[in-house]
């Protein structure tokens, strides 16, 4: 069964460990597939967030591999 994480990004401090962050992010081996990046955002309630990912994997335990 697919299994979806969801990432958000409420405030960033530092760019440029938000990209080593990203750098050091690898999905090949746990066959997760990003949907979603940083997209526009239709916020109904509560603050909007800087960014939002959508990752899909193929199961929950390719998901723990990440």
């Amino acid at each position: 069964m697919t299994a979806y994480a969801i990432f958000m990004q409420e405030r960033s401090r530092n760019a440029a460990e938000l990209q080593t962050h990203a750098k050091l992010l690898k999905l090949g081996k746990s066959g997760g597939t990003v949907l979603a990046a940083h997209g526009r955002q239709d916020v109904l309630e509560g603050a909007a967030s800087e960014g939002v990912v959508m990752v899909s994997f193929p199961t929950m335990g390719r998901h723990r591999l990440l």
